[in-house]
């Protein structure tokens, strides 16, 4: 664990294993807020099967070399967090890490919590000897413009979506 100081506030940055249940537990409504927040989009809301889908995808990456959980604190409470886990290439079979989430609470944006997250969630995957880390980042979420250049992470694909949902019948093209 380090202690940062920015601008008289003082924050630590916890890695935290599958076998510290306490600091798992006690981190999943502050991850679930962070989630709602990120995926305010797709309608991602805090019920019971996404918490356990939450909680179940956490506790699975923290099994494998790729898996992080950082947790920035500031008086005991949780002000943002970093995970990642394991993704394989259907195609290639290249297995790499891939940064989840990376989330900080809005009083606490514009501080330099993020990078910092991000800063020691890239080192512990260098240190565990990978050479290449993804990251999925919504369209409009501006971490591509800040973020991105800051620790050279480079588009490598886009993903479209469309929503069918909304589509009325025959209003595709053939």
């Amino acid at each position: 664990m380090s202690t940062i100081i920015h601008m008289s506030k003082a924050y630590s940055i916890v890695n935290v294993s599958v076998k510290d249940k306490e600091n798992l537990d006690y981190s999943l409504d502050v991850i679930m807020e962070g989630l709602e927040d990120i995926y305010r989009n797709f309608n991602f809301d805090n019920n019971n099967e996404n918490r356990k889908r939450v909680d179940n995808l956490i506790e699975k990456s923290l099994e494998v070399p790729e898996g992080t959980l950082l947790l920035a604190k500031a008086d005991q409470n949780i002000i943002g967090y970093s995970f990642s886990g394991k993704r394989v290439n259907e195609i290639t079979g290249l297995r790499y890490p891939f940064i989840y989430a990376l989330w900080v609470h809005p009083d606490w944006r514009a501080k330099f919590v993020g990078v910092r997250l991000l800063e020691k969630n890239i080192q512990l995957l260098e240190q565990r000897g990978f050479k290449l880390v993804a990251a999925q980042v919504n369209y409009n979420n501006k971490i591509k413009e800040t973020f991105a250049p800051r620790f050279k992470f480079e588009p490598n694909s886009l993903i479209y979506t469309l929503s069918l949902a909304d589509k009325k019948e025959n209003e595709i093209d053939s």
